[in-house]
């Protein structure tokens, strides 16, 4: 279970890179990713939707509760002497046992219509997907920038 942990970790990130991009951009990102997806683990249009669907699910659920853990911790670092620091605390560790939950349903999801080969073929190529956007992104970062930026 914590070899799916860390990729899933690389395909929340990747797709927060996707969130952040101009809509036509992420658009035309997603429709890249899905047929790169189906070439990799050899699955139809159908299950490469509904995987997508069930990820996207699970980053919208995860990220929202990593942004309430966020601010629990803001408050924890700016309130350090405050009477509710240690209940801030204990929400902030329930926060991440309902993030590892939530992973935990993703997987089950997918269980329900991947087969364990098609399962490990996803997560490598999550981890090769979220891998080559990162050193795009970085690429076209550097390329950016002016002469005496650098």
């Amino acid at each position: 279970m914590k070899k799916f942990i860390l990729p899933l970790l690389i395909v929340l990130v990747s797709l927060s890179a996707l969130n952040a991009q101009p809509k036509k951009m992420n658009d035309e990102l997603k429709k890249i990713r899905k047929q790169k997806y189906m070439d990799a683990v050899s699955v139809d249009e159908a299950t490469a939707d509904k995987y997508f669907k069930a990820v996207d699910e699970n980053f919208e659920s995860i990220m929202k509760l990593n942004r309430q853990k966020k601010e629990n911790m803001d408050y924890v670092e700016r309130n350090p002497d405050a009477s509710d620091v240690v209940t801030k605390i204990e929400e902030t560790l329930d926060i991440e046992s309902k993030i590892l939950e939530k992973k935990k349903e993703f997987y089950t999801v997918l269980k329900t219509f991947l087969t364990p080969k098609q399962l490990g073929q996803s997560l490598v190529f999550q981890i090769k997907f979220a891998k080559e956007l990162k050193k795009q992104i970085d690429k076209k970062k550097r390329g950016h920038r002016k002469p005496d930026d650098r």
